[in-house]
């Protein structure tokens, strides 16, 4: 829910183009498939691109059940080799091949299955540090991107921003119990098997799923420092840079 204006302003025009009364040329500040989310989200990986040739700041954390569309692919191995440290958490079918030596070599991807049923959409751009976080409805799959009505906006209150970074996406990426990561193979290895697993003191696995509902049982900041001494554990990555970063500074509006 929110009370911005122009986004409520935007999601009439929007329920007025499926109800086929009327058929704008855009619908800013929405990004509408099958008018231009795709086209947006190509150009928000690129923006990272060009901010990564530049020296800046450059990492994409995204969140989507499947990822098969060949443009967004294309795209994300661009930014790969120009230098984006990319993060992507795909519950489901994904087509992009993760370390690849000279096409993916800063990609990686994981899958969470658990209890339940994902369905956020979510996309974080640090964009030369002046961090972005956008939700939206549709996987990157051709079918969400071209042939539904979608929509992508930009996260614009800062404190929502933080939580989502802090308390949303850090966790996924701490998470040792429910995590597979996916080779250049194809094949998929759980987390906790991997070199840089984290544990807690008694050996335990870090499940983000239960911390979810831990925080939404006790939501005091004495729960979310779990998820901070599980990410200081891990091994320091520019994914976890970031999003340490972005959960305690605003973004920019």
């Amino acid at each position: 829910m929110t009370r911005d204006q122009e986004i409520t302003e935007a999601v009439h025009r929007v329920f007025n183009y499926l109800t086929a009364y009327s058929e704008q040329a855009h619908y800013g500040p929405l990004s509408v498939a099958p008018l231009n989310l795709g086209k947006n989200c190509v150009k928000l990986i690129e923006r990272e691109a060009k901010q990564a040739r530049a020296g800046h700041p450059a990492t994409i954390v995204a969140k989507v059940n499947s990822l098969l569309d060949k443009d967004i692919i294309q795209a994300l191995y661009r930014a790969s080799q120009a230098g984006v440290h990319i993060e992507l958490i795909v519950r489901g079918a994904c087509a992009l091949r993760p370390g690849v030596r000279g096409l993916s070599s800063r990609i990686r991807v994981r899958s969470i299955v658990g209890r339940f049923l994902e369905h956020s959409r979510i996309f974080a751009f640090a964009n030369g540090g002046k961090a972005e976080v956008y939700l939206g409805s549709a996987d990157w799959m051709p079918r969400n991107l071209y042939e539904r009505v979608e929509v992508m906006f930009r996260l614009k209150d800062a404190s929502l921003c933080r939580e989502i970074c802090g308390t949303i996406l850090a966790p996924y990426l701490a998470d040792t119990a429910k995590s597979r990561l996916l080779g250049a193979d194809g094949t998929y290895t759980r987390a906790f098997r991997a070199r840089s697993a984290t544990t807690s003191r008694n050996g335990g696995r870090f499940s983000a799923q239960n911390y979810f509902i831990t925080l939404a049982e006790n939501p005091p900041e004495r729960e979310r420092s779990i998820v901070r001494s599980y990410l200081s554990k891990l091994q320091s990555s520019p994914a976890i840079e970031f999003l340490s970063r972005a959960s305690e500074a605003a973004p920019a509006p």
